[in-house]
């Protein structure tokens, strides 16, 4: 790869920002525990290790829950479940938002207003209360956790992308591109989407961390998968023993404010690393 390439640049520019490297070491960290954590700690989360409510200790580190469950292993476990709705739910916002911008920015008139119409009429909505609706109407599983949250998402990538595409869709290479006979398709994937793509990479990426937060809000309220282990189930289920059991809620709590908290300072990293105004630095 051609170190002056724009590519090579914003690769530089965000391996040089400590907050981002931070940010990347830490989400690390929290995947390989999730992936390789629950074989290593040896400890199944569902297995009464102890007493209920047991303190921190020698044989369960983070303490047990209200069942007398390690709450560690559950942590370990529940990684997965959380981080798997997050990534899956912002790429169905991403692919939603995506296209609907993609379609008003380029198609513009009537096709523009009525798409804009629609994204009004899903912004507007309260967006919990929305997925909660969608949850209700299915049985609750991750499926249809991580689909109620892609759903009701998507407002903000259709109108960032609407902006990219109204402002690319006039220069000098769009026109070459029709004046050559490309399709509108091609026109609109082949060429202004990539162009476009800093913007949407970013909102990808913080899209990830305000999943995650967003599935675990819906689990505490009780229409998470209740046969799948996530951070969001964990502190839910232990938030009338927080008084008496404080690690019961802390540590899920910790766990999950980490890992978005990882994800935010990565979107900032690349953020400022695709900024044409950094280019030179």
């Amino acid at each position: 790869m051609n170190a002056r390439s724009p590519t090579a640049r914003a690769a530089r520019a965000f391996l040089r920002n400590p907050a981002a490297m931070v940010g990347l070491v830490v989400l690390a960290l929290m995947v390989l525990a999730s992936v390789a954590g629950p074989a290593l700690y040896g400890v199944d989360a569902i297995d009464i290790v102890g007493p209920p409510m047991s303190p921190p200790d020698g044989e369960a580190w983070f303490g047990t829950d209200y069942l007398g469950r390690d709450i560690l292993a559950a942590i370990l476990v529940g990684g997965r479940a959380t981080m798997l709705v997050g990534v899956t739910a912002a790429l169905i916002s991403v692919s939603i938002g995506t296209t609907v911008g993609a379609l008003a920015g380029y198609l513009e008139g009537l096709a523009d207003a009525a798409l804009m119409r629609v994204t009004e009429f899903f912004q507007v909505l309260p967006a919990l209360l929305f997925a909660m609706v969608v949850v209700m109407l299915f049985r609750p599983s991750l499926v249809t956790v991580a689909l109620s949250i892609g759903v009701v998402s998507w407002t903000g990538t259709a109108r960032l992308v609407r902006a990219e595409f109204l402002r690319l869709k006039r220069l000098e290479f769009i026109e070459a591109a029709r004046a050559e006979g490309a399709t509108h398709a091609r026109i609109i994937f082949r060429v202004i989407l990539p162009n476009g793509m800093a913007p949407l990479i970013v909102s990808a990426t913080l899209a990830v961390g305000a999943a995650m937060l967003f599935e675990g809000g819906l689990s505490f309220l009780g229409l998470g998968d209740p046969n799948v282990i996530s951070w969001g189930l964990m502190i839910g289920q232990n938030r009338s023993y927080l008084l008496d059991a404080w690690w019961t809620v802390t540590f899920p709590g910790l766990a999950l404010f980490a890992t978005v908290m990882s994800v935010a300072l990565i979107g900032d990293g690349v953020n400022d690393a695709l900024d044409p105004r950094s280019a030179g630095s």
